[in-house]
């Protein structure tokens, strides 16, 4: 019987516990752990290409959902009320910015913001942004460095295309 473990698999679990053993030699809580694993697994992608754009779909729905946020806690509305006001606002801005990536990750990260009475919204925000790029450079230098996927030519023209843009 052969067992379906794929190099990516195993990539990915490499991925995941250097970037939690990263974060963890700096003092961590279980949700730093996951921000860095989060970020670790969205990285390794069957291609450059795709690990690129999944690295900016966490960074940029991080910094977006943390920014809408903490600007929303200044309303004085309820708390669900400021997170359905965070979700109309964040999907709107994806709209008309045309970013193309789902929302789900920053409209998760406003209603964690809006509604979670116990965490300090600016800590959380820049420990979740911080814990997420350290997961996502992890990520993406397992997936560049061991056992590199024959796709030379992908890294060439993205980095080509994202020089020009």
């Amino acid at each position: 019987m052969r067992i379906p473990i794929g190099l990516r698999t195993v990539k990915s679990a490499v991925a995941v516990i250097a970037a939690m053993l990263i974060v963890d030699a700096y003092g961590t809580s279980s949700s730093k752990l996951i921000f860095a694993m989060l970020g670790a697994m969205a990285a390794v992608q069957q291609t450059f290409q795709e690990s690129v754009e999944s690295c900016l779909t966490q960074i940029v729905g991080v910094l977006l959902g943390a920014g809408v946020g903490i600007l929303l806690l200044y309303c004085p509305l309820p708390p669900m009320m400021i997170a359905g006001v965070g979700v109309i606002l964040v999907i709107t801005l994806y709209n008309l910015l045309h970013i193309r990536f789902s929302p789900v990750l920053p409209c998760l990260i406003v209603v964690i913001l809006c509604t979670a009475e116990e965490i300090k919204p600016v800590t959380y925000a820049v420990e979740r942004i911080w814990d997420t790029t350290i997961g996502l450079s992890v990520g993406l230098v397992v997936n560049m460095l061991v056992f590199p996927y024959e796709n030379s030519w992908q890294i060439r023209q993205t980095v080509q295309r994202l020089d020009k843009e």
